[in-house]
């Protein structure tokens, strides 16, 4: 009950929240019990959700810094606006850089949200 009143506080990690209670690929990830997770990140970019699930489903589980295939993968979607589409090039780009720099499997929300 504590999480679920914590993040009815927070009105806009809500908003950001309540699109993927209509898409059940995402939402059984997510456990109410670990709201505080994204209450600490205090991030914009959980805030903003602008990242899709096609664009979720194409990165999460993936290394692209050390495997090949997964790093031919994300970029050759990622230059196209198949992923990440609601962005701009630039911030494709910056967000590539990012992704090519993180050193485990880019973990999906069930893992993420696994207690």
């Amino acid at each position: 009950r504590r999480c679920a009143r914590q993040l009815l506080r927070n009105p806009q990690l809500k908003g950001a929240l309540d699109p993927i209670l209509d898409i059940p690929g995402l939402r059984s990830g997510m456990r109410i019990s670990t709201a505080h997770k994204l209450i600490s990140l205090k991030c914009d970019e959980v805030r903003n959700a602008q990242i899709d699930p096609a664009t979720v489903a194409a990165v999460e589980l993936r290394c692209p810094r050390y495997s090949t295939e997964d790093s031919q993968f994300i970029s050759s979607r990622l230059s196209r606006g198949e992923i990440f589409g609601k962005f701009d090039r630039i911030d494709r780009e910056t967000i590539w850089e990012r992704l090519r720099k993180i050193t485990c499997v880019v973990p999906s929300l069930f893992t993420f949200f696994r207690d």
